[in-house]
């Protein structure tokens, strides 16, 4: 891992109005006034930004950013307000903050700075945003909030963010998902491919069983979208209104069989049909049948 950490982005900064030198390393022990304008707060004074979008932090890359910061200091600078009570609100730099305290710490570099309440919302996200930090849950309910405090359409939070309208209206989308899916690609067990295609699937009953059976049989996004949708065309085909577990089910059957095979009825209790259009069809599905 690189031991430099880059500056943050062009609209980042501007809204900061703070300029960091990648040069000045910062060591572990501080003068009470740093010569770039810095002060060296007590990391116990220092409270999270409220307004923090990231829910979860990498243990092994915070591990890694501790043992550089152990080496060779803070290089850039937290930024955070002060509070009329003798206490610290950070509004960028929460990674730094936990390795610091990883790190042994008592007391980081911060620069302070006045903002409101809409510019420390913007700031966090788009410190996130920027670094590809967030997960795709997170990235949602960032831009949701934009929308929801400050009355953003899509086009003015996709500015805001320096991302494309479409990227901002898929992120939103996501989060019409049951909240059992938006768990599992929180976490990473379901990937953002895997909930749009998913959205195409009208009842949350059966978006969830969709998505164990992804878990189960760790279908990929093409399978999936095979499945729910074998035209390849951006509408739910008629495997919808059954199990989707049949469904899964029937396609295997299919490709083993190498002809047209129908589930009907339940998982517990139903019937197969299976077509064959000669007898060599017939006598190959038995054999097939056999044999396995």
């Amino acid at each position: 891992m690189s031991t430099v950490q880059k500056s943050l982005g062009r609209g980042l900064g501007s809204l900061l109005g703070v300029k960091t030198n990648s040069d000045q390393i910062i060591k572990p022990s501080y003068p009470e006034v740093l010569g770039n304008g810095a002060l060296v707060i007590p990391i116990d004074k220092i409270r999270r930004n409220p307004y923090q979008p990231r829910e979860t932090f990498n243990p092994e890359k915070l591990e890694e950013l501790a043992d550089s910061i152990r080496v060779h200091g803070i290089i850039e600078p937290l930024v955070a307000s002060k509070d009329g009570d003798g206490s610290y609100e950070l509004i960028s730099g929460e990674r730094r903050l936990r390795a610091a305290k990883r790190a042994g710490l008592t007391e980081v570099p911060v620069v302070l700075k006045e903002l409101g309440r809409r510019d420390k919302l913007e700031i966090a996200i788009i410190e996130n945003v920027q670094r590809e930090d967030l997960n795709p849950i997170e990235r949602g309910k960032s831009y949701q909030r934009l929308v929801d405090e400050f009355r953003y359409g899509q086009e003015e939070v996709a500015k805001r963010v320096g991302k494309s309208r479409e990227s901002v209206a898929n992120s939103l989308r996501l989060l019409k998902l049951p909240e059992k899916i938006q768990e599992y690609i929180r976490t990473g067990k379901l990937s953002e491919g895997h909930g749009k295609i998913l959205l195409g699937i009208a009842e949350p009953s059966k978006q969830i069983a969709y998505a164990e059976v992804i878990l189960r049989d760790r279908l990929t996004v093409r399978q999936l979208s095979d499945s729910v949708s074998p035209s390849g065309k951006n509408r739910p085909s008629n495997k919808i209104s059954k199990n989707p577990n049949l469904a899964i089910h029937e396609d295997k059957l299919r490709s083993a069989l190498g002809t047209k095979v129908e589930l009907s009825g339940t998982e517990s209790k139903g019937k197969i049909s299976i077509e064959y259009y000669s007898a060599e069809d017939l006598h190959g599905i038995v054999n097939k049948i056999i044999n396995d």
